[in-house]
């Protein structure tokens, strides 16, 4: 099951980092557990929100990075 209060929370961050950057960059996944809670916690909503379409993840230069769509 997906805790709604952490998604509602991960969607805020990426929100926010989206408009702070203009949307040219993405957040990395050890960022958001810095700002949020446990990998074993965001793990799942990462990946229900792929699945939903309502994150894209591209490979950056270090890392993967994920973006708000």
């Amino acid at each position: 099951m997906i805790d709604e209060n952490l998604k509602e929370r991960v969607l805020n961050i990426l929100h926010e980092y989206q408009n702070k950057t203009g949307g040219k960059c993405g957040i990395s996944a050890v960022d958001i557990l810095k700002l949020s809670a446990s990998n074993e916690a965001i793990r799942p909503i990462l990946n229900y929100l792929y699945k939903q379409k309502t994150i894209i993840i591209r490979k950056g230069i270090n890392c993967k990075l994920i973006f708000k769509k």
